[in-house]
């Protein structure tokens, strides 16, 4: 996984974060708003640590999603 700092501020971060098909990040927590575009793909599976659950987001082209923060450790 190869990631790109596009922009950096104390209040802005843009990257850019491409994944490959079944690649995944390491586990994470959203600590501020997060605005995503996909580029291409079809499905985002979301897990959560020591748990089970998991979430399915289907995903287009062009698709946008804009997240407030969340403390709960995730793996995408």
């Amino acid at each position: 996984m190869r990631t790109e700092i596009i922009t950096k501020r104390d209040d802005l971060t843009i990257r850019r974060l491409p994944l490959e098909p079944g690649e995944a990040m390491p586990w994470c927590t959203d600590s501020c708003n997060r605005f995503t575009v996909a580029v291409r793909g079809e499905q985002l599976r979301i897990e959560f640590q020591d748990t089970d659950e998991h979430t399915l987001v289907p995903v287009y082209s062009s698709m946008t999603d804009w997240d407030k923060p969340d403390h709960a450790v995730i793996a995408q």
